[in-house]
């Protein structure tokens, strides 16, 4: 399942580079396709605005030159409308950047798309683009960043606080970041943090900026009119009023082309402007369609937006993103329209409507003094801008946002909790039926918070999971040693009798880490894994004198469901151990019906398993340390456990224990165990040499299986 292979590390940035296209889309086949299915907008009618310091410039921004030949000139007395003045053209602009004066060693993809593909039929093209030229890898998350950039001033605090959560989010649930991709405000905290750690981690952080702002754009044009020559060398230094260079440390860049420019080749402003947010639109439909390329049971993919400081196109940028139902999350003093949205949210009130059929709880502002106060504070902070009209916009976008109460976390970093917590207790408040519940549920463990999911999912939510719900998230929770939340899933309801059958502890050992001891051992196997093959190796490891009831021939091929174990707990331990997972082997230990008997198997699996060590050539000295540690400790809990029988328990009794068959491993008893495994710390137990010297004495015949 694609679901449980969100936990994979090292996501590596896929290039552009002709060699690897065989692998996703062959050159030629791309070529074509993007042609055919990626246009730019251009400039089609020169109208001259003015007079530039070497050609005229158009009211498209652009001087004479950077049109095409043969181009249509009109009088200038005409009015340019980018209606009629622009066309579609072929892409001009794709491939990687080589940033020339940034120090970094990222090459990021690129690709210059026109502004049509901003809505929701035109979209759906780049999900080619993403799945089969880039390859971008499936993600667990989709963190949109909306904040201030040019005049950003957030306190330092409250930046490196922002930085280190969103990075801790990112790196535990393989999420993507969206941003402007510009080199200034938020934009530039998100890609000085993934920069710092790119050496550790790759992050997928795509940008959608616009083109005709992005400073230097024409480096970016294609050579040549030539596909191959995919890296271009960009410069990001000086950029001129009105432009942003891009911000280096980011793996993708959608830059929207809305057919205007913004400046004359670099040599002087022009007074042209964009349409209102063109790249905005753009974003929150590329963001749509990425929960829905990775929608799992009709449930789309988790997205959160996060919102530092901000102006005018944040408030815009956040209503966009609650309306389409995604969680918000504000950080409370970062400044401008955070600490607005912050207060408009904390003066709401819940007030419960009848909408639709339905009745819907929402969060109202009514009293007009508190409508005043935010205008006063939008007015204080966007007092440069002098239309009306944007303020009384501003001021119903902040109270429609409030009205979203339910679905916005208000983040101070004075608060208990790191960031990180918060995205993710954001996200679990805005679970609503079955299936998003358990794709929320598995982001939780992956994320490694189970003190969120029982809050938020189990205690606080009227829901009772189905057994079938509860075994997917026992599977999902072993697969990535999560015992804290085996734990938390048998307290609330879970049975791992229910859940072992055949079919489940197959399917574990045929998607074992490739990194476990397990792997190494089974991998001689040329085809899936049986429970046939993990008899035979408890055989070997145990030397043979072991007989497994696994190696039964009913075994040597696949089972229905409905064949289960009478000791689901030693079967979990013995796995836990072979992909040496030693907290996960403790946690099932302690449920064993045998423990003295399973920790002396453990200790011999962890002995077994560094012995092989050497074997493998793997020079690792922090997997031997961690091998032989985990022998010791479950060498010290069985002798521990002898020693407590020693003394509460009369001789005959303890001796009992020392002797009687034990049916879960191949009717061994304890004597016989800790001879074969040669366990000398439990063999120098004085219960052990007690049973001994009565042996050598001939106080006491030799048990039916003693060997020795």
């Amino acid at each position: 399942m694609m679901e449980d292979k969100i936990m994979e590390n090292g996501i590596g940035f896929l290039s552009c580079d002709p060699e690897k296209w065989n692998s996703q889309l062959s050159y030629t086949a791309f070529e074509q396709w993007i042609k055919k299915e990626i246009k730019v907008r251009e400039c089609c009618v020169f109208i001259k605005m003015m007079d530039g310091e070497l050609e005229p410039i158009c009211h498209c921004g652009n001087v004479r030159s950077a049109h095409s030949e043969g181009i249509q000139i009109h009088s200038e007395s005409e009015k340019w409308d980018k209606t009629t003045h622009t066309t579609l053209t072929e892409c001009s602009a794709l491939g990687k950047i080589n940033f020339l004066d940034e120090d970094t060693t990222i090459q990021p993809e690129y690709i210059r798309v026109a502004s049509d593909y901003g809505d929701r039929k035109n979209i759906q093209r780049m999900e080619r683009l993403l799945r089969e030229f880039w390859g971008l890898k499936q993600p667990g998350l989709l963190i949109s960043v909306i904040g201030g950039n040019k005049s950003f001033h957030a306190p330092h605090d409250i930046c490196l606080h922002f930085q280190h959560g969103l990075l801790n989010a990112a790196k535990s649930t393989n999420g993507w970041i969206i941003t402007s991709g510009q080199n200034e405000g938020v934009t530039k905290l998100v890609g000085d943090i993934i920069g710092r750690s790119i050496m550790t981690t790759k992050i997928y952080t795509i940008g959608v900026a616009c083109w005709g702002k992005t400073w230097n754009n024409e480096m970016l044009l294609r050579k040549n009119n030539k596909f191959n020559e995919a890296t271009n060398d960009y410069s990001t230094s000086s950029p001129e009023h009105g432009t942003t260079s891009l911000e280096p440390n980011h793996s993708h860049f959608f830059l929207v082309d809305d057919g205007i420019g913004n400046r004359t080749s670099g040599r002087g402003p022009l007074g042209t402007t964009h349409s209102n947010g063109v790249e905005i639109k753009f974003r929150g439909e590329l963001e749509f369609l990425i929960t829905k390329m990775y929608e799992k049971d009709g449930v789309p993919l988790p997205m959160i937006c996060i919102m530092l400081e901000g102006g005018p196109q944040s408030i815009e940028m956040a209503l966009n993103s609650l309306r389409m139902g995604q969680p918000l999350v504000v950080i409370k003093g970062s400044g401008r329209a955070a600490d607005i949205v912050c207060t408009a949210v904390e003066m709401a009130c819940f007030k419960e409507d009848f909408a639709d059929g339905e009745f819907v709880t929402r969060g109202v502002i009514s009293d007009e003094g508190h409508i005043r106060d935010i205008k006063d504070m939008l007015e204080a902070c966007y007092s440069k801008y002098s239309d009306p009209s944007l303020m009384d916009k501003l001021l119903k976008n902040v109270v429609e946002i409030a009205s979203f109460k339910k679905q916005i976390t208000v983040y101070k970093i004075d608060g208990p909790e790191p960031l990180d917590f918060a995205i993710l207790s954001s996200l679990m408040k805005s679970i609503g039926e079955s299936a998003a519940r358990m794709r929320q549920l598995k982001l939780a463990i992956t994320w490694g918070h189970e003190k969120v999911a029982k809050e938020l999912i189990f205690e606080k939510q009227d829901y009772k999971f189905r057994p079938d719900e509860l075994n997917s998230l026992l599977m999902f929770s072993i697969i990535n040693r999560r015992v804290d939340f085996i734990r938390l899933l048998l307290e609330f309801g879970a049975d791992l009798k229910n859940f072992l059958t055949a079919p489940s502890l197959t399917k574990l050992y045929n998607i074992l880490p490739k990194n476990s001891g397990a792997f190494r051992l089974l991998k001689r196997y040329d085809r899936a894994i049986c429970l046939r093959d993990i008899g035979e190796l408890m055989e070997m490891i145990m030397e043979g004198t072991f007989h497994s009831f696994l190696t039964q021939e009913k075994y040597n091929q696949d089972m229905g469901d409905d064949e289960r174990f009478d000791n689901p707990y030693d079967l979990m331990m013995v796995y836990s151990a072979l992909i040496d997972a030693p907290d996960m082997a403790k946690f099932f230990w302690e449920n064993s019906r045998t423990p003295i008997a399973t920790s002396l198997v453990a200790h011999k699996i962890f002995l077994f398993l560094d012995k092989m060590e050497a074997t493998w050539a793997r020079i690792d000295e922090e997997m031997t340390e961690k091998l032989e540690t985990s022998a010791r400790e479950f060498e010290r809990l069985a002798c521990g456990l002898m020693t407590m029988c020693y003394h509460n328990y009369d001789k005959p009794d303890w001796v009992q224990i020392l002797i009687v068959p034990l049916k879960e491993w191949g009717g061994l008893n304890l004597f016989d165990l800790a001879t074969i495994i040669d366990a000398k710390n439990f063999i120098a137990h004085v219960a052990y040499q007690s049973y001994l010297t009565d042996l050598w004495m001939g106080q006491l015949k030799p048990t039916i299986n003693s060997g020795r």
